[in-house]
């Protein structure tokens, strides 16, 4: 009897498992197949010291922004969202931009909070090493909290070899983090 089960596991563990649509001879890839980029040293930067990288604003339906300006291993970074009036319902929000990874990724909060309207994210990185980079194939991705990746084909990517800056203009439709990736 346990022979007959150990079989009967295995022949459907077989046929299931062959099949063209399964994961065990098709693994599931992210079709966008995409390449995160890290701002580290050996890829793009020049070593310093750091600075303040959380900001924090409490925002209200009449709308505002949130300035910050930083320099994280010698990354320096500056930038603004700004949030249009009427963008949400609650009465008042606090809003953060957290750049403690500035190496990997710009994370907003509250995390997976959408908005009426788009907000607007200014940003330029000084300082970077861009050579051996194909700066024309540079994405700015959106990493959902449910851990889907979008491309975000209406952020304006500017990056200058020669000056090691990358500067990006972009909405911003919910919050979460956004990374660079080719």
């Amino acid at each position: 009897m346990r022979h007959s089960l150990i079989l009967l596991v295995v022949s459907l563990f077989f046929i299931f498992g062959c099949a063209q649509d399964s994961s065990l001879v098709n693994p599931v890839t992210d079709s966008n197949n995409l390449e995160m980029i890290s701002l580290q040293s050996n890829s793009f930067v020049k070593k310093s010291n750091s600075d303040q990288q959380v900001f924090n604003e409490t925002i209200g339906q009449s709308g505002g922004k949130i300035k910050f300006k930083t320099e994280i291993d010698g990354i320096k970074v500056k930038g603004e969202l700004k949030v249009p009036s009427n963008s949400f319902e609650e009465n008042s929000i606090n809003f953060e931009v957290d750049l403690t990874d500035v190496h990997n990724s710009i994370e907003f909060g509250p995390d997976g909070m959408e908005f009426n309207k788009d907000l607007e994210l200014k940003i330029k990185y000084e300082n970077l090493d861009l050579s051996g980079i194909d700066v024309n194939n540079i994405k700015l991705v959106h990493v959902k909290s449910d851990g889907t990746e979008e491309i975000v084909e209406s952020a304006e990517i500017r990056p200058n070899v020669n000056k090691g800056t990358l500067e990006v203009k972009t909405p911003v439709k919910s919050f979460s983090r956004y990374v660079f990736a080719r």
